[in-house]
């Protein structure tokens, strides 16, 4: 089940590293999002999508190399867990100081 996924994906991980496929995971993984948090574009809750085409690209990504329990709502949950995406509506206050914030980003 889970558990015996976390330790799968955990070996996984250090193959890449092992191999030279990546550097840093979390490097790999903010690639997905060209290394720069997404402000979401949507108005109203309802409009929020529970997954994107980043996070399918995650997914198929992940699935390839032999992730389990990777699928996009999950791997979109993560995004937004971590940063990779900045889900508030549109306008909120939220939203608007993350907008700042990104301006301020360099790169």
């Amino acid at each position: 089940g889970k558990l015996n996924s976390v330790v799968n994906n955990a070996k996984i991980i250090q193959q890449m590293k092992s191999d030279g496929s990546i550097d840093s995971f979390g490097d790999y993984l903010w690639s997905f999002v060209d290394d720069k948090p997404i402000l979401s574009q949507w108005t109203d809750v309802k409009e929020a999508p529970n997954k994107t085409e980043e996070s399918e690209m995650m997914s198929k990504t992940l699935k390839k190399q032999g992730f389990k329990f990777v699928g996009p709502t999950t791997c979109y949950a993560f995004m937004q867990s971590c940063g990779m995406v900045i889900d508030h509506p549109m306008g909120s206050k939220w939203w608007r100081e993350a907008e700042k914030r990104l301006k301020k980003r360099t790169g």
